[in-house]
């Protein structure tokens, strides 16, 4: 019988959600990829637009590197989505209306 290292249950636990966690971010920036391929778009002519390197975003869309909110804004704008959209937190491209609810409030009270 082979010899199996004992270790703390919580290294096993932190170990498993940090793997979990890696798969999610991983999966997560499809709809960033899609865009960008359906309008026939390179890697590098993204970058530009966003004043970047090639490199980044690539590693925007595989996961590797975190996309700063002010890059999320500006490709939600560039493919007049919405940020949801973009990090596939819904399947709806339509961006959100201006000003949300509160705007629509103020409204309806005039």
């Amino acid at each position: 019988m082979p010899f199996l290292p004992v270790f703390p249950l919580n290294l096993y636990i932190t170990c498993y959600f940090t793997l979990s966690f890696y798969r999610g971010v991983k999966s997560m920036y499809n709809h960033i990829k899609s865009l960008r391929e359906d309008r026939d778009l390179k890697q590098r002519e993204l970058a530009e637009y966003l004043n970047c390197s090639q490199r980044t975003v690539s590693d925007y869309e595989n996961g590797n590197t975190q996309i700063p909110p002010k890059v999320l804004i500006a490709l939600s704008v560039f493919y007049d989505t919405s940020v949801d959209y973009l990090l596939d937190l819904t399947d709806v491209k339509e961006p959100y209306p201006k000003g949300g609810k509160e705007r629509q409030r103020t409204q309806e009270k005039h």
